[in-house]
């Protein structure tokens, strides 16, 4: 297993620069979850619920929050050679975030640097941190990424494949997985139990 974490900067991958701008503008939708309609039918992003790190007339880039992986974090570090003894951070679940870049880890968590941003890092030295429970914030690991092509996610939208919520912190860091896509609905007043053809959920 090859996984890499680069240096101490964010992740800027070469091949999408100005997908990781920090524009905030008011028509793109940074930092919120996308929620895929239960007619969405992916193998991917079926039921998938994708935090959206950037978005911007270049495209857009997220992870997915609520696929796990057979995978532990303990897994990675030893690979990196990082050593830890806090079983939570061991045994912490790596998720897929998406079909791009699997190779490659990204850790989501709020960035006290940086005003306690939430934010996607690709260093080593985060999951040094973490590893020492240095880092004192909830965190989520994947390995890949989401990312649309520009106008891409626009016309998805369009075509109703996607619903949009405000990102929750009970919902990236806390809620079981199986429970994410569920409760992402909820917060925009929508309940998927009540579509023909998804299971309930307890």
């Amino acid at each position: 297993m090859q996984v890499l974490f680069r240096g101490a900067e964010l992740l800027l991958y070469k091949s999408i620069p100005t997908i990781l701008t920090r524009m905030r503008i008011d028509k793109y939708l940074n930092k919120n979850l996308l929620v895929a309609a239960p007619t969405l039918e992916d193998p991917i992003f079926e039921h998938s619920v994708v935090f959206l790190h950037e978005h911007s007339s270049d495209g857009a880039l997220g992870i997915i929050i609520n696929q796990p992986l057979s995978l532990k974090l303990k897994k990675i570090l030893n690979h990196l050679g990082i050593n830890t003894n806090i079983p939570e951070v061991a045994e912490h679940e790596v998720l897929m975030g998406g079909p791009v870049g699997q190779e490659n880890g990204f850790v989501l968590h709020h960035d006290p640097k940086n005003n306690n941003e939430l934010t996607i890092n690709s260093s080593k030295e985060i999951l040094e941190l973490l590893s020492n429970k240095q880092a004192n914030s909830p965190f989520l690991i994947t390995l890949g990424y989401s990312s649309w092509q520009s106008g891409q996610l626009e016309n998805e939208l369009m075509n109703d494949n996607w619903f949009i919520a405000p990102y929750n912190d009970q919902i990236l860091f806390d809620l079981p997985y199986e429970q994410r896509w569920y409760a992402a609905g909820e917060l925009i007043g929508i309940d998927f139990n009540n579509f023909s053809g998804v299971s309930g959920h307890a």
